[in-house]
């Protein structure tokens, strides 16, 4: 089995939250794992642990393993849902294995891993977004059809000094079309708050630092498209090699 020391598992983990991270934003103020009740998001928390198992197996590792699998998802989940880690944890131990509506969000999140993170692929994952905001609809009593409702928020989130704009603009609009397509499967549409759709509209046609902070302001979770659109951060850096194989290939 491939060496997979302490600081490998820290970028790993690193790597696979700001993924999950990054759909779980998209969801928005619905973006919860259980109800008022209690009653924890199967198909959700199947998702994570599928995503986790198919990014594991690509670098030769096993969620099998019990040196691997059980600390790495825990820490995924503890990045996920600080407070929560530990009983969702043990959900998932007592249920991964039997559960149906769990083992369809864990083939699920699989596939999508393998199937977003393949050479050449476009767009990005969003199965996560699509339980969470399913299931946060579901338990307030609306209709599936009422996705992403971005949360007011008094707390200004600061739009960070060297992020590239375009790049985060890019990346939301991916991140619309995946959600647009997801509903569309299941006979829906994607439905966003007014306030949002004027300050996204804003930053869309002029992505500066004031558009961006008007629209953090409306969509405080939008945050992580920022942190990871900056230098040394995810998209950033994907996106850095990608132009730096480009111009190579060009010589």
């Amino acid at each position: 089995m491939a060496d997979f020391d302490e600081s490998k598992q820290a970028r790993f983990v690193h790597a696979i939250s700001m993924m999950l991270s990054a759909q779980k934003a998209c969801a928005g103020s619905q973006a919860t794992l259980e109800d008022a009740d209690g009653n924890i998001n199967q198909r959700a928390i199947g998702y994570i642990y599928g995503y986790i198992d198919a990014a594991l197996q690509t670098i030769g590792q096993d969620m099998g393993d019990e040196a691997v699998g059980v600390p790495i998802t825990h820490l995924i989940l503890a990045e996920l849902f600080p407070d929560k880690a530990d009983s969702y944890m043990i959900f998932l131990l007592n249920h991964v294995g039997w559960d149906a509506a769990v083992r369809e969000g864990i083939m699920s999140g699989g596939r999508q891993y393998i199937e977003f993170n393949k050479a050449g692929s476009r767009g990005h994952a969003m199965g996560l977004a699509r339980y969470l905001i399913q299931y946060g609809a579901a338990s307030e009593g609306a209709t599936p059809s009422t996705p992403v409702q971005p949360a007011e928020d008094e707390h200004r989130e600061a739009v960070p000094a060297k992020c590239d704009l375009a790049m985060v603009r890019d990346e939301i609009i991916g991140a619309h079309e995946m959600m647009n397509a997801e509903a569309a499967k299941n006979g829906e549409k994607a439905v966003f708050k007014s306030d949002y759709v004027a300050a996204w509209y804003a930053f869309r046609d002029g992505p500066t630092f004031a558009t961006a902070q008007a629209l953090l302001t409306v969509a405080p979770q939008l945050a992580e498209y920022f942190a990871m659109c900056s230098p040394g951060h995810e998209f950033y850096e994907r996106a850095q090699c990608l132009k730096a194989s480009e111009m190579s290939n060009t010589r």
